[in-house]
């Protein structure tokens, strides 16, 4: 039990100093991204990492804000369809 304590702790600190170094990264990070950016780090995640489950083209994890960016992004497109320009006859096709 002593030893996963202090993996723990490690994992703790490291996670913590990342969020420091991640942070100086954004300056126009709003404060609810902020908030959310540290509930998540103090829950056990890491910076590098995030709960949309988002990934990178390169095969790995989005950050936090990249990823809860993204996902704002899609669901604000899918929340506000776009509109074809209407035809002359219902039958075309618009595309």
């Amino acid at each position: 039990m002593e030893v996963n304590s202090q993996f723990d702790r490690i994992v703790r600190d490291i996670y913590l100093q990342q969020l420091k170094d991640y942070e100086k990264t954004f300056d126009d990070m709003t404060p609810g991204e902020r908030k959310g950016l540290r509930k998540w780090v103090r829950d056990g995640n890491s910076v590098y990492e995030n709960p949309c489950l988002i990934w990178s083209e390169d095969g790995r994890p989005m950050d936090y804000i990249n990823a809860i960016r993204f996902d704002e992004d899609i669901s604000n497109g899918l929340a506000q369809p776009t509109s074809y320009p209407p035809s002359d006859t219902e039958d075309e096709i618009p595309f």
